[in-house]
């Protein structure tokens, strides 16, 4: 779970980067998604097992793309 929540955030924060206009539909999917991807990381955060640093960045990575999703409305 924590390599799909950083992986998920890598992501967020490559599309989110790209300078095309993105419509609403497609900023809805991806509010979708990274949440589904914040839910993984923070899932992910309370297990005791190895992966706690993937799954920090992960949450890190996805909160900020989810404050820029937020911001482009």
């Amino acid at each position: 779970m924590a390599i799909a929540s950083l992986v998920l955030g890598v992501l967020g924060i490559l599309a989110l980067a790209e300078d095309s206009k993105h419509g609403k539909e497609e900023l809805i999917g991806m509010g979708i998604i990274l949440s589904a991807g914040l839910a993984l990381g923070v899932t992910s955060l309370g297990n005791k097992k190895a992966g706690k640093g993937m799954a920090i960045a992960g949450v890190v990575l996805l909160s900020l793309s989810l404050l820029v999703l937020l911001g482009s409305f």
